[in-house]
């Protein structure tokens, strides 16, 4: 679901952390980075539409 969230481009990322459960976008980064290796703003980036 965060990264469907991050390639639309329409959400701050505090908010896609905030629809998937996290309490912090800290949190949500620091996982993400841990699951798809790099940071949801690299992904978005990388994979805009």
């Amino acid at each position: 679901m965060a990264r469907e969230l991050l390639k639309g481009g329409a959400l701050p990322i505090v908010e896609i952390a905030r629809r998937t459960g996290f309490a912090t976008h800290a949190h949500f980064s620091t996982r993400f980075r841990q699951t798809v290796g790099s940071t949801p703003a690299e992904y978005r980036r990388r994979h805009r539409s």
